[in-house]
């Protein structure tokens, strides 16, 4: 793998233009590679400022009234402050009732549904 000097220019020998055609090749694909990665990346960066941009006008359209404060501490006021404290032990009475009331138990519910449905309320 030599080259030689014709004139004032570099030639190349076969193994050493092949090899610096592949390095110009490869070049060229990483940078392709990376065109595309940040062409990518804008757009995805685009599509989540929209989406702050909608939380944000949704924020500011959802200014909730003193009114409407008072219905849901009214609801609340309903609900028995034992329910509110332990959710799940309001969740396994709700369940109880249920199987009570159908007669029979809730083998249809996988336990690992009823145990997620806890966890969540936890």
């Amino acid at each position: 793998m030599s080259d030689y000097m014709y004139g004032n220019k570099r030639v190349l020998s076969a193994d050493d233009a092949l090899l610096s055609r592949h390095k110009k090749r490869r070049t060229q694909e990483h940078q392709l590679r990376r065109q595309r990665l940040k062409r990518k990346l804008a757009s995805e960066l685009d599509v989540f400022e929209q989406y702050i941009q909608a939380l944000e006008t949704q924020e500011d359209e959802t200014v909730v009234t003193e009114e409407q404060l008072a219905d849901e501490e009214e609801d609340l006021a309903d609900v028995p402050d034992a329910c509110l404290a332990m959710p799940s032990a309001f969740l396994d009475g709700m369940i109880a009732q249920m199987e009570q009331a159908c007669g029979s138990t809730m083998n249809s519910v996988p336990e690992s549904a009823l145990d997620d449905i806890k966890r969540h309320d936890d």
